[in-house]
């Protein structure tokens, strides 16, 4: 909240109408760059997910595949 407020305040100081364009120009281009650096990571984190999903479905598969050999293999 305390940003917010400090937000405002500087706002409201702003005497001239092209400071004020600037200033919300800049708050634009610093909002566009947190967007794009949390899409950026959120991207990275989704490829992780689906590497790790192939992994385990790997690893699943192929221990089904080694199961029923064991299953017929008669031992007396």
């Amino acid at each position: 909240m305390t940003f917010v407020n400090e937000e405002i305040s500087q706002v409201d100081r702003f005497q001239n109408l092209n400071d004020s364009k600037e200033y919300s120009k800049s708050q634009i281009h610093k909002y566009q760059k947190i967007n794009k650096e949390r899409s950026d990571k959120a991207n990275s984190q989704l490829i992780m997910i689906v590497v790790l999903v192939i992994i385990q479905l790997f690893f699943y598969f192929s221990n089904h595949r080694e199961s029923p050999k064991q299953n017929f293999e008669f031992t007396d």
